[in-house]
């Protein structure tokens, strides 16, 4: 019988585990996001490959719509910081938009340009709004 201890410790194993073999959300969207080679561009094979990927990425199946828009909105973050944020960004492996930006800040601060409540004032998410 598996107590709540041991499965719970299961989980946080199998997690590392991806990461170190960099098995990750990060990795899937990239190869959602990625151009596909030539084999792979027969119709349905694309949208099967594109589907795994996709849910993969976002895992719809558990999360919410909270979830998935802030996996979008991570992902274009990072895509969109400077060449050496976004790397030093990417290794740090966010887990969230709100730790990107954490993440960003603090590479910027790291290298004396102070960017932070540049337009970030009032900016909330769409479904904060509620």
């Amino acid at each position: 019988i598996l107590t709540f201890e041991s499965k719970y410790t299961g989980s946080i194993i199998k997690e590392e585990i991806l990461q170190r073999l960099n098995i990750t959300p990060e990795r899937h969207c990239q190869a959602f996001r990625g151009r596909k080679r030539k084999e792979e561009r027969v119709p349905r094979l694309l949208w099967q490959n594109l589907t795994d990927l996709l849910n993969k990425w976002l895992k719809p199946e558990t999360a919410t719509k909270e979830d998935v828009c802030d996996q979008i909105l991570l992902e274009q973050c990072i895509t969109n910081l400077e060449e050496d944020a976004q790397r030093w960004v990417r290794c740090q492996c966010p887990k969230s938009s709100h730790e990107a930006l954490q993440l960003a800040e603090d590479f910027d601060m790291a290298q004396g340009e102070t960017h932070r409540d540049r337009g970030m004032r009032g900016v909330s998410y769409m479904w904060e709004a509620d």
